[in-house]
């Protein structure tokens, strides 16, 4: 056999490092890739140069005559795509978890047998650097010694791979998995900590709800393990902050810690020197060890020789020595059947694992009673929608939300609103949501991801809303913008803008929120009037609120700076510069009074608060009311422009987007004054909480929860 050849199927997230490793190894060739998804496979084309792509894993096969064949799709098709490459005579390389059960798994290496080939699952942290400097270390003592272990997987539930949504109420795949979330997650801290203890021979699993999913799902594991040859503790959460991912191996002659996120391993060792002397060494030991690989970590990176997930690689290449050397797989069968089966048995005591989604309907006596209007809020979720929901059930009115199924809906179901799941790109979702009502306030906006996502979401969802508003006779749509869509750069300092200001004439430089937003405002104006009357449009009203502050929101922002751990506030640019804010009970006052009053149908209006306040002003009255041994620095608008051009260089260097440009940077700095004067005038709105009332109740609700 001259080289590997091998082929790809799955080109999601993980893809990338797969690729890069099979063509970091000399015996082997990437020939090819499949993906069902057409636009998956016009990436990996378009950005990684890989010509040979196909819809099927057969058609990949034997056109390319591959060898080896990586599996990096979701886990639910994990075996049925391995055996289909194993009976093509394929070794297979699968990602974690190798199946969704033990049985299915047994079947696979019984498969892999019969047609003489390799299968191997990415166990990638076995073979970390900084995992195999443990196990130089565990070669000087006996094996035997290790009593217990510790495995710790902390992981952040914000992550896009758990909030993320494929498309019109799709969300990810690790939902469906037989255990859920933790599904995807377990198999690493698992062959972590049985690595050391052995099969189990008696498991205890515990689980808790903390808050941290929705509806109550399971979101701490515990696992007490009796291993064949020690005992060990996993623990795997999505409460605890930082998000940690640590082993502990405690043997009779030393202890020894390997921090995957840090990237290092400590050893202490059993000195024999008396008590206060151990103490001292030990910590002067572990200083040291912290201090050497975290500088050598540092030059690594810096030289480009320290890489991430370099676990897989020695994996991957591991793996394919064994093909070539005809020796056992990095990551054997029986490890690996070991793993599923214990992680059959966490399953059946841990706790709540999948969400259920139904429509909630409003509590029969908000349904039935008289009611000052029907209202429809999308985006119910986010931080405008939850309190104008609020307010809107003070006031009296029969409130509908309209919200994605990853929203918590608790606080919901507590004000006995009605709760529909959808989605503005999901037509049906969306009038059946709207049927009904008098009013829609329409917020729902794309907040990430690629332009196809904002113009879905943003642009195509404003329309749908408006168009299907004006078929079910709404009398009223109000459309939450932003003041984004005006031409910032460039504007004299002292500058008033006004409705009637120059919109951005360079919208894809400013992003895709600030493009969408613009685009939707068109569409929206396109579809609206001061009144129906037969003319093919509905009322509605467009609002342009300033930044909104308030209790649960942020209390620190890029508009201002960035935040160093809330120790340190950097003031990014002019510090002199006017914030233009606007308290979220004020804003809510003017969506309602937009509402009632028929003066404002037909209208676009500012809604930003009288009173202002400096960036630096802000930080200080920040640090004195939340943060009170924090400190600021400012970094003039110079350096600020400068480093942003430094990095736009290098960045064009690399072949990639920058993070910041200075054509953005000079839109978000423009010091200048929003006018309000219209709203004021046309409907009579005021802002009815003061500056500083509105920050000492937005700082006092930061305090009492913590963010």
């Amino acid at each position: 056999m001259d080289k590997l050849r091998v082929g790809i199927v799955g080109c999601g997230t993980i893809f990338h490092h797969h690729q890069a490793f099979i063509r970091s190894y000399p015996g082997a060739i990437l020939c090819g890739v499949a993906d069902r998804d057409e636009k998956a496979l016009k990436k990996a084309s378009d950005v990684y140069g890989i010509a040979n792509c196909y819809s099927d894993l057969e058609e990949m096969a034997r056109a390319q005559a591959t060898d080896v064949i990586h599996i990096t799709t979701p886990p639910q098709t994990h075996a049925m795509l391995a055996e289909r490459a194993m009976n093509l005579k394929n070794h297979v390389f699968v990602e974690k978890p190798l199946t969704l059960d033990h049985g299915s798994a047994v079947r696979l290496y019984d498969i892999a047998a019969q047609n003489g080939v390799r299968l191997c699952v990415d166990h990638n942290h076995l073979f970390d650097p900084w995992m195999l400097k443990a196990k130089e270390v565990l070669k000087d003592l006996r094996a035997g010694d290790v009593t217990y272990v510790e495995s710790y997987y902390g992981i952040n539930p914000r992550i896009p791979e758990i909030m993320g949504y494929r498309g019109a109420g799709e969300i990810s795949w690790i939902f469906s998995l037989p255990g859920g979330l933790f599904h995807d997650f377990l198999s690493h801290p698992l062959y972590l900590m049985l690595e050391y203890t052995g099969r189990p021979v008696r498991m205890q699993t515990m689980a808790a709800s903390c808050g941290a999913l929705i509806q109550g799902l399971s979101d701490e594991l515990h696992i007490m393990v009796e291993g064949e040859r020690a005992m060990g503790k996993l623990t795997i959460s999505f409460n605890a902050r930082p998000f940690q991912h640590f082993l502990k191996i405690y043997h009779k002659k030393a202890i020894i810690t390997v921090d995957f996120n840090n990237m290092t391993m400590v050893a202490s060792r059993l000195t024999g020197l008396p008590g206060a002397v151990t103490k001292i060494a030990g910590n002067l030991g572990a200083a040291r060890a912290l201090t050497t690989q975290t500088f050598s970590n540092v030059y690594r990176f810096l030289t480009g020789r320290l890489k991430p997930y370099s676990g897989m690689k020695n994996l991957i290449h591991g793996f394919y020595d064994s093909i070539l050397q005809a020796t056992d797989t990095p990551v054997t069968a029986e490890s690996a059947l070991a793993v599923l089966k214990a992680m059959d048995e966490v399953w059946k005591d841990a706790g709540k694992l999948h969400p259920v989604f139904r429509n909630i309907h409003a509590r029969a006596e908000v349904e039935w009673a008289p009611a000052r209007g029907r209202v429809l809020v999308t985006g119910a979720g986010g931080f405008l929608g939850r309190r104008l929901t609020e307010v809107l059930v003070e006031k009296g009115y029969f409130v509908r939300v309209l919200v994605r199924k990853l929203t918590d809906v608790d606080p919901f179901r507590i004000l006995g609103v009605d709760v529909h799941y959808g989605d503005v790109r999901d037509e049906l979702a969306l009038a059946q949501a709207i049927d009904g009502m008098d009013f829609v306030v329409h917020a729902a906006a794309a907040q990430e991801g690629d332009w196809s996502t904002f113009d879905a979401t943003t642009v195509r969802g404003t329309e749908r809303v408006m168009r299907l508003a004006r078929q079910l006779k709404v009398r009223r749509v109000i459309y939450i913008s932003s003041m984004s869509v005006y031409h910032m750069s460039g504007l004299k300092k002292g500058s008033v803008v006004t409705e009637d200001g120059r919109l951005e004439e360079n919208p894809g430089a400013r992003g895709f929120y600030t493009f969408s937003k613009l685009e939707a405002e068109r569409v929206a104006k396109g579809l609206m009037a001061a009144s129906g009357n037969g003319n093919g449009k509905v009322p509605g009203v467009i609002l342009r609120p300033a930044t909104i502050y308030g209790p649960g929101g942020p209390v620190f922002t890029p508009l201002i700076g960035i935040s160093l751990f809330d120790k340190v506030f950097m003031i990014l640019g002019k510090k002199k510069m006017r914030l233009p804010l606007v308290y979220i009970d004020n804003l809510v006052d003017a969506i309602i009074l937009c509402m009632e009053d028929d003066r404002a149908a037909g209208q676009t209006f500012n809604v930003i608060d009288d009173e202002g306040t400096t960036k630096e002003d802000y930080v200080r009255k920040l640090a004195a009311g939340v943060f009170p041994r924090s400190r600021s620095v400012s970094l003039p608008y110079w350096f600020v422009y400068s480093s942003v051009r430094f990095q736009e260089a290098v960045f064009r260097m690399m072949h990639r987007d920058p993070v910041l440009t200075r054509y953005r940077l000079s839109s978000a700095s423009a010091d200048t004054a929003f006018s309000n004067t219209k709203i004021k005038e046309r409907i009579g709105w005021r802002p009815r909480v003061s500056l500083e009332e509105g920050l000492s109740r937005t700082f006092e609700w930061f305090k009492e929860n913590g963010g």
